[in-house]
């Protein structure tokens, strides 16, 4: 069975017909992944990377990641990164104590499609999903309810507009004390759905909101990915 180091020094082979400058800054990554134990993971995160494109889907390195040139001779990151002068000791250095983040990025609509692609080829022992959690503020909460009542996407965002004038727990009482809000007082009280708005605006502000999906993301785990070849984990 090979092992990482082995799988990576093959690929790295394969891959010097992709960078002609850079060799010493090539040898340097890969010193250090080695002695950070972090092969596995890179093999792993281009492997998965490998499997996106062979289904078609569109897919983009994003952030520190893309100054590596590991990541570039590895076809996770198509950018060149020495010719166009990035930075890339953020990413990766010898004081280093955690994996690096490789943040990859994927068309939306076909973002479910990867993720039980994913668990099928890893096994869900191995993949978890995340999302943001983000507390509603008074636009946020103005907005997702105006977009669960079916308002008018310019009504929603007049009315939002407003919202830094006060607290939008206390938006009825803010309408009737604020001057400057007595038109929109007026709309509420002739409008049943701008009166059922500030009900809910009231209601939703802080609380949690989970935008799942469209901010969720697939993470590898780095403690398994880290130990393990990546021949012994495609199935």
């Amino acid at each position: 069975m090979l092992t990482p180091l082995a799988d990576l020094e093959d690929l790295q082979t394969n891959g010097q017909a992709w960078l002609n400058p850079g060799q010493a800054m090539r040898q340097v990554a890969r010193m250090i992944v080695e002695q950070l134990g972090m092969v596995g993971y890179f093999l792993t995160v281009a492997h998965a990377c490998d499997l996106i494109r062979n289904q078609g889907v569109r897919i983009q390195a994003r952030g520190s990641g893309v100054g590596r040139v590991l990541n570039y001779v590895l076809h996770t990151s198509p950018v060149e990164p020495i010719s166009n002068g990035l930075i890339w000791e953020r990413f990766l250095s010898p004081e280093r104590v955690n994996l690096p983040d490789i943040d990859i990025d994927v068309e939306s609509g076909k973002r479910h499609d990867i993720y039980r692609m994913l668990f099928k080829e890893f096994g869900s022992e191995r993949v978890t999903l995340l999302s943001m959690t983000n507390a509603h503020r008074g636009r946020g909460a103005v907005r997702d309810a105006g977009l669960a009542l079916g308002m008018d996407d310019a009504d929603v965002k007049e009315i939002a507009g407003q919202m830094w004038r006060f607290n939008a727990r206390q938006f009825r009482q803010a309408l009737k004390q604020n001057p400057e809000l007595a038109g929109l007082a007026t709309a509420v009280q002739e409008d049943q759905q701008r009166d059922m708005l500030v009900h809910m605006t009231e209601r939703l502000d802080r609380t949690s909101s989970i935008h799942a999906s469209a901010r969720s993301a697939t993470v590898l785990s780095g403690d398994i990915v880290a130990q393990n070849p990546v021949a012994a984990l495609r199935r």
